[in-house]
């Protein structure tokens, strides 16, 4: 039981850097991205190619070897830098797009990224997955001890930790008022003599280092990924923490995390299964979430925890999401 609320406190914490990198990028700067699975897959693929072990398969006859053995950290940052260099590439043709099209082109993309896992076999052993990747100090403490399961609870933690303040000095940086700018009215801030699409990819950019490391996170937890553990569902997840917990609030994105992933997620894995229904109580999962977010939707549409006004000491002025 200890290892299993240990597990669960674990993966919440990842998806809560993902709801995180999603308020960087929605809640600042107001880009309206559907791709997060997208680069979670991107973190938990290159981080599992290069620190699982390396195994030999054959693809039409012919051999191949997919894994470099290499170690965790070398793992986690390969990761953050290839997610981030997606990003740059991604937002090149997109961050010009506004609204509804970028939406379409980032689930896009995302689909794409997850389809391409699916169909390379040589490089990520298609539907079959990558296996054996190895967690933190694994030499010592074998990947189902309880030690191992602190190690990666301790290591997830902190990273959270670091990025949620990255976030937040972020948020009240002259670098978060220009994107607050930004997200109320570009076209103002341009006329001020701000360059617009630097700072969007910015912070698209920042957005998928963050995925990356949280895929790379799930890599190292779950010590097996396959292409369908990133479907489009885990993006709209995402979202509905943002919402539920408050757009805007790094407090609120972590809330709405634990809300969400923790409360009905996973902390119903706890209930048993109705003999002959196991599917009711997956189904039951997402139904209790849709009516959730319409609850605080209805009494609280900003949100449990929402953005905070902010008084800038230079001119006394306020600066909050209308």
């Amino acid at each position: 039981m200890t290892s299993f609320i240990i597990g669960i406190i674990t993966i919440v914490a990842i998806y809560c850097i993902l709801v995180l990198a999603l308020n960087i990028r929605w809640g600042y700067c107001g880009l309206l991205d559907f791709g997060v699975a997208g680069f979670f897959l991107i973190g938990a693929y290159t981080s599992a190619i290069l620190i699982s072990a390396p195994s030999e398969s054959y693809l039409f006859g012919v051999r191949y070897t997919v894994g470099y053995g290499l170690s965790w950290p070398i793992g986690l940052i390969a990761a953050a830098v290839t997610s981030g260099f997606l990003a740059f590439l991604i937002g090149i043709p997109t961050l010009r797009l506004r609204g509804d099209y970028l939406a379409i082109v980032t689930i896009g993309v995302a689909e794409i990224l997850r389809y391409v896992a699916i169909n390379e076999k040589w490089l990520t052993r298609g539907v079959q997955g990558i296996r054996n990747i190895a967690r933190p100090f694994e030499s010592s403490f074998p990947a189902a001890s309880l030690a191992s399961d602190i190690i990666l609870l301790v290591l997830t933690l902190s990273i959270l930790a670091l990025f949620f303040i990255i976030a937040s000095r972020l948020y009240t940086s002259p670098f978060g008022r220009v994107l607050r700018a930004i997200r109320e009215d570009e076209v103002v801030t341009s006329f001020l003599g701000k360059s617009v699409l630097n700072f969007k990819m910015l912070t698209f950019v920042l957005g998928g280092i963050y995925m990356g490391v949280a895929g790379a996170l799930f890599a190292i937890y779950t010590t097996a990924i396959e292409p369908y553990q990133f479907i489009p569902t885990y993006t709209f997840l995402m979202w509905g923490c943002l919402i539920v917990g408050g757009s805007g609030n790094n407090w609120g994105a972590i809330l709405g995390g634990a809300l969400i992933m923790g409360l009905f997620v996973q902390g119903t894995r706890f209930l048993p299964s109705i003999p002959g229904q196991h599917q009711l109580i997956p189904a039951l999962r997402y139904i209790a979430v849709g009516i959730l977010l319409i609850v605080v939707l209805r009494l609280r549409p900003r949100g449990l925890l929402p953005e905070k006004a902010i008084k800038t000491e230079e001119t006394g002025n306020v600066n909050a999401k209308s």
